[in-house]
């Protein structure tokens, strides 16, 4: 790894791990991973297309990245200012994965099931196909898989006093 790219070869377990690690520092604030209703939310920053401009101006992918896990900021972020929204590395969310979780009919932050074999993934990764790079692409392994472009982007929230 290196500190100008995304965190990245990490299975869901070591990022659970890591999460608790960084709460019980009580430095005022709450971290966890998105649910993957708020994974998306936050990567379509209130876009409505497969894309939130040009693929190669705003993505990392197999077809422009030499399959590598390129430097963070270097494509152009979204309308909210989030880099590598999609593509660069796939990003582990809280929920377990259901091939269903869109048909469940709830329209407002839908949470997937309780239980699970395989947890989450959003995004692409720097050997994804374009065709899979997008932000309402979703994948679903098991928490203790390592894949070399498995990441994470955590949310942050400040504890009440």
């Amino acid at each position: 790894m290196s500190p100008d790219r995304p965190v990245n070869g990490v299975n869901y377990e070591e990022v659970t791990a890591f999460i608790a690690a960084l709460n019980a520092r009580n430095d005022g604030y709450t971290y966890r991973l998105p649910t993957e209703a708020e994974w998306e939310y936050a990567a379509r920053a209130e876009t409505t297309g497969v894309y939130y401009g040009p693929l190669d101006d705003i993505a990392w992918y197999g077809g422009n990245s030499g399959k590598q896990i390129q430097p963070v900021g270097r494509k152009q972020p979204n309308a909210w200012g989030l880099y590598d929204a999609i593509g660069n590395a796939l990003e582990w969310c809280q929920d377990w994965w259901s091939a269903w979780f869109y048909e469940s009919g709830v329209e407002a932050d839908p949470q997937g099931p309780e239980v699970g074999s395989y947890k989450i993934l959003r995004s692409s990764g720097a050997h994804s196909e374009a065709s899979n790079t997008r932000t309402s692409y979703r994948w679903g392994f098991p928490p203790s898989l390592n894949g070399g472009d498995f990441g994470v982007r955590l949310v942050r929230s400040k504890k009440n006093p």
